[in-house]
């Protein structure tokens, strides 16, 4: 667990024979905790801080967030929409 912006960030991971999925959950600063819609393929924390610093946004379309989605947000939106 880490806190990010006053963000209570944590990764849980789910394990099956073939493979792990990492899955993000993040308690906001008001208390509500949400789930990011981000690919459980990887378990990286920069891309729940990039989730976060983006507003929370949901999937783009039928996949979950990746990198390069979350970059695409950060860059049209600006690298500080994060809403608390």
């Amino acid at each position: 667990m880490f806190v990010y912006k006053d963000h209570q960030c944590r990764i849980e991971y789910d394990r099956d024979e073939d493979n792990i999925k990492a899955w993000y959950i993040v308690r906001k600063p008001n208390g509500q905790e949400l789930y990011a819609d981000i690919s459980p393929y990887n378990d990286d924390e920069e891309l729940m801080k990039m989730w976060i610093d983006a507003g929370y946004p949901e999937r783009l379309g039928k996949a979950p967030l990746d990198r390069s989605d979350l970059e695409f947000l950060l860059k049209q939106w600006g690298n500080e929409v994060c809403q608390s």
